[in-house]
């Protein structure tokens, strides 16, 4: 048999020769099969590990403001963050009883009571900020870290008061 050129194919190739050839795509045969076999795995640990994100995204519980992990020094930009906490906490107390002035008289009395213990809530917490905001360097973990727990409780009764609220009226 002969190529393009007139030169005899397989002319000249020993069997030793033939051996390495066939060796050759064998060897490459099999690279072959680790590469499909590694893209495989990478694929399955790509999966994986945004599997595992959501998991763990389910079970933190950090605090909405991530920055509120500031230390002694940026006290002034936590006191601001937590401001506009109360701040925002006030216009959710006032759009609630906006609410309960139109709600049904079956359930204002709830509403009221709900609303006043709202601010209740809201009154301690500004009390502890007032303590935070009086804090020393060394007493600043220890007060910060009361006003951050009771500032996770306001916020969860916040919500269940506004859920109340959603199914009611």
């Amino acid at each position: 048999m002969r190529d393009l050129t007139g030169y005899r194919v397989g002319a000249g190739l020993d069997s030793s020769m033939r051996n390495i050839v066939g060796g050759m795509k064998n060897a490459l045969l099999v690279d072959m099969r680790k590469i499909r076999w590694l893209a495989f795995v990478l694929a399955i640990s790509a999966l994986t590990a945004g599997c595992n994100k959501s998991v763990e995204n389910r079970k933190d519980s950090t605090p909405a403001h991530p920055e509120y992990n500031y230390p002694y020094d940026k006290r002034d930009v936590y006191i601001e963050d937590a401001n506009a906490d109360l701040a925002a906490m006030d216009q959710t107390i006032a759009e609630l009883t906006a609410k309960s002035a139109v709600a049904r008289d079956t359930i204002k009395g709830d509403a009221q009571n709900k609303i006043h213990e709202l601010r209740n809530q809201r009154v301690v917490l500004e009390t502890k900020l007032e303590a935070l905001k009086q804090a020393k360097a060394a007493d600043w973990n220890g007060v910060k870290a009361d006003y951050m727990k009771s500032l996770d409780e306001v916020k969860r009764s916040f919500q269940a008061a506004q859920q109340w609220f959603a199914g009611k009226t």
